[in-house]
């Protein structure tokens, strides 16, 4: 641990070698920061030297948070892998490639050597790129605190607009990323880095598809990193049939897609929603014998 000056304008920082200590610390100083790869934190600051205004608890020699492993049917890693670790460890050819699509789409090779896999869920003010591909492989968390456990699937974590939420003093500790579960997917992210812009949108998708039928399909978009959608529904309706759709089988998913954008987006700007709109166009005339980007 590190004590400042009591004039100086540096924050306190913990630097816990453990997990437990550290859930101990961020249990003794709720008010504290974490402080993983610490972009998120960093891209707010415009003085020189950084003014947090409450303690930090680095987490950067927490070795129970850089493991990465393989199981038969999922790939964990710790919450402060970084995502280029990621894109380097060797098991990142068994991860779905619209996982690996997306996080080359995170800033530049220095960014992506420093945000971790935790920290991009744990941003608050934003929902960022990564968000919304988890949503859509059905990935899984863990969280801990002094006294709990949680883990599941990352939609039990989320709130009404699809944002991750924490209880007081949780820290993600894993995050896990089944494989094998689809043979098909789509990725778009306008502008092709995302990290900082206020204005973007991107849409993804991952399918199971047997032969000519859809066995599963997930689908989310993520605007302006202020909303990530997902209609339930539409997935659900597209369960069982035949790709490619006839026309008028398009027409009709259309309308009813269309009904519940209208009816559960926040005062969406025509602009948006037409953008959303299209996009699941794009979606169901996507030759499906294909994978990569959606054009």
């Amino acid at each position: 641990m590190n004590a400042p000056h009591e004039n100086s304008r540096l924050s306190l920082v913990f630097t816990p070698e453990h997990l437990g200590e550290a859930l101990s610390l961020y249990a003794r100083n709720p008010g504290a920061i974490l402080y993983a790869g610490g972009t998120a934190l960093l891209s707010k600051q415009s003085e020189r030297l950084p003014i947090f205004g409450a303690p930090l608890i680095s987490l950067k020699r927490v070795e129970e948070l850089k493991t990465i492993r393989r199981y038969e049917n999922f790939i964990e890693f710790g919450a402060a892998v970084t995502l280029g670790d990621i894109l380097r460890c060797k098991e990142s050819r068994f991860l779905p490639p619209v996982f690996k699509t997306a996080v080359r789409a995170v800033g530049t090779p220095a960014v992506r050597n420093t945000a971790t896999i935790g920290g991009h869920l744990a941003v608050t003010e934003r929902k960022l790129l990564l968000l919304p591909i988890l949503l859509i492989l059905d990935a899984a968390v863990e969280v801990k605190s002094q006294t709990t456990t949680r883990s599941g699937e990352i939609k039990r974590f989320l709130d009404e607009k699809n944002g991750f939420i924490l209880q007081a003093n949780e820290i993600i500790t894993k995050i896990r990323i089944p494989t094998g579960r689809f043979n098909l997917w789509g990725f778009s992210a306008l502008p092709g880095s995302v990290i900082r812009s206020q204005d973007f949108f991107m849409s993804c998708f991952v399918a199971r598809k047997n032969r000519f039928l859809i066995e599963k399909i997930n689908f989310a978009f993520n605007i302006d990193g202020r909303l990530v959608i997902r209609i339930k529904q539409s997935e659900d309706r597209l369960i069982g049939k035949k790709f490619p759709l006839s026309a008028a089988e398009i027409r009709e998913e259309m309308r009813f897609f269309t009904s519940k954008i209208e009816g559960e987006l926040i005062a969406p700007s025509p602009y948006k929603k037409e953008r959303i709109i299209n996009a699941f166009r794009l979606i169901l005339t996507q030759d499906l014998t294909k994978s990569g980007l959606i054009e």
